[in-house]
């Protein structure tokens, strides 16, 4: 089997999945997680690129796409599946579609080669090795022909393990000086952070940390003529901008994102021209709630 029919057999589970959601499901933060795949997955099938986006997410969105996903199609196979959470801090930062993609593609995998062998996907997190950890325990884990675009630590002994690259962001006791962010200037960050305030503002502050010096470094990138720096840039400053409302500069990003695939100089420096002094601005207005 080639890679894009093992990409494919998933994608399309999940798909059939999602139509057959009801109109109260496709309200809640998993069922949004998967359109998100679903725009994923078409992005790469279409450029076979992938970026390693570091942004913030929860870890029971993720369960709840595999559940979402994968529960309908493991009865249909013999197969009770259980998905367990065994860490209280759920919200992490790391690669979040490493992750979906590659546990909900392996899930599908064991069970399309396992029938009528129960799965259990246990959920633990490493905080001294920083390690998100995906158990698989089944009778049988034949994922002989699994494939993954993303690079995957895979160990196997009486069970199936992988490990991602995440932290932990503690927002136990954290506080925001100044202006507090709100559900009507922001309603994504408290979509995902399950309308807590302490997380939303965690999530606020980790994406700003984050987006400031990516700004800062497009300029110089631009004039050293770094094209892959300025691609992996824009790509990843988009869903960040659109996490704090600012949809604008989002959608400049994704000019900028081709023009720098195109290696267009004239083009992207007219745009980037327009873009830097609106970004600048845009943070400086967001800093007043960190303030």
């Amino acid at each position: 089997m080639n890679p894009a029919s093992q990409l494919l057999r998933p994608f399309h589970l999940c798909c059939a999945a999602g139509i057959k959601c009801t109109s109260e499901v496709r309200e809640t933060p998993a069922f949004r997680l998967l359109e998100e795949y679903f725009e994923w997955m078409l992005t790469y099938l279409e450029h076979e690129r992938i970026d390693n986006e570091f942004i913030p997410f929860r870890i029971d969105h993720i369960s709840g796409v595999l559940k979402l996903a994968l529960l309908g199609f493991a009865r249909e196979n013999g197969i009770v599946l259980n998905v367990e959470v065994q860490f209280s801090s759920k919200f992490l930062l790391g690669n979040r579609m490493q992750v979906l993609v590659s546990l909900l593609h392996m899930s599908h995998c064991l069970i399309d080669n396992n029938r009528n062998s129960d799965l259990t996907i246990v959920v633990d997190y490493d905080p001294k090795r920083s390690k998100l950890l995906a158990i698989f325990k089944s009778q049988k884990l034949d994922y002989a022909d699994f494939y993954s675009p993303f690079e995957l630590e895979i160990h196997q002994s009486e069970n199936l393990l992988m490990e991602f690259d995440c932290s932990v962001i503690d927002f136990q006791g954290s506080e925001v000086d100044g202006v507090s962010i709100s559900e009507v200037e922001f309603p994504y960050l408290f979509n995902i952070s399950g309308g807590d305030q302490s997380i939303a503002e965690d999530i606020f502050r980790t994406i700003l940390e984050s987006v400031k010096p990516e700004v800062d470094e497009m300029e110089n990138a631009f004039n050293q003529e770094n094209w892959e720096i300025l691609e992996r840039i824009t790509h990843k400053l988009k869903p960040n901008f659109m996490s704090v409302e600012r949809k604008d500069l989002s959608t400049m990003l994704q000019q900028l994102e081709q023009l720098a695939i195109q290696q267009s100089k004239d083009q992207f420096k007219k745009e980037l021209d327009i873009f830097l002094p609106l970004a600048k601005r845009a943070l400086k207005d967001l800093d007043r709630y960190e303030s």
